[in-house]
């Protein structure tokens, strides 16, 4: 379950597009986001959640699938799943941008916890 607090995240409109952007293309932009912001703690946060999330979701859907289909089907089912991480990444940056907390229960833990100290 995803805890969705309605809340206002980030000092500014900049911040909040830098950490909405952080989403648009999942580990990829999250990585750009890190390196190109200005490290506030809110950026990095969000940064860190965009890669972690779509590459544990693509890769735990791309492995299951891999496992379960076979042939022209299989990469039919990975260019759909493919199409619902993104739109899923793009809500969570929709959310972001308009600055409402997104967390997923126990990576948003871990992440404030290791990652952004």
């Amino acid at each position: 379950m995803v805890d969705i607090t309605i809340r206002k995240e980030g000092s500014s409109d900049n911040e909040r597009a830098k950490a909405a952007a952080a989403y648009l293309l999942g580990f990829i932009s999250g990585i750009v986001i890190l390196f190109i912001s200005d490290r506030s703690e809110h950026i990095k946060f969000h940064a860190w959640q965009s890669m972690i999330i779509s590459l544990l979701i693509g890769g735990i859907v791309s492995v299951l699938l891999m496992l379960i289909l076979q042939g022209d089907f299989l990469i039919a089912a990975l260019t759909m799943w493919l199409v619902a991480i993104f739109i899923y990444l793009w809500y969570i940056a929709y959310l972001t941008y308009h600055g409402i907390r997104f967390k997923i229960p126990v990576l948003s833990g871990l992440i404030r916890k290791y990652i952004v100290k």
